[in-house]
């Protein structure tokens, strides 16, 4: 369960790197999402929300790179796991632009792992 929790974060960021909005919507789109103090539901919410923020240069790549770190992940019981991990995010140069951190819950559900909620607290 671990891993797998632990690819799910990765792969959001992953997405968000590649600019991929498409991507962000399929992890997010049945999650609450809370983003920049504000709570998103449905793709829709989702585009509205990330679209400007992942906007890439006349290339197509965005030229960011997010590593985390300090992952912990406490099971809340069978099919519930609640995880956090503190986040990096270096744009070109290299320069620090942003850290802060990623609370999430996800269910185990027949199609697997899920994302409930997803609550984005950024403190720099």
């Amino acid at each position: 369960m671990h891993d797998v929790v632990r690819d799910l974060l990765c792969r959001y960021f992953d997405a968000v790197d590649r600019a991929d909005l498409a991507a962000v919507q399929d992890f997010l789109g049945d999650a609450t999402v809370i983003l920049g103090g504000r709570t998103l539901r449905g793709r829709e919410e989702l585009a509205a929300a990330y679209a400007p923020r992942l906007l890439a240069p006349v290339d197509g790549r965005r030229r960011t790179a997010h590593h985390l770190t300090n992952l912990l992940i406490a099971p809340e019981g069978s099919s519930t796991v609640r995880a956090a991990a503190s986040y990096l995010r270096l744009e070109e140069g290299p320069v620090l632009a942003a850290s802060g951190r990623i609370e999430q819950l996800l269910d185990l559900t027949d199609a697997g792992w899920r994302v409930r909620e997803h609550r984005v607290v950024t403190d720099l």
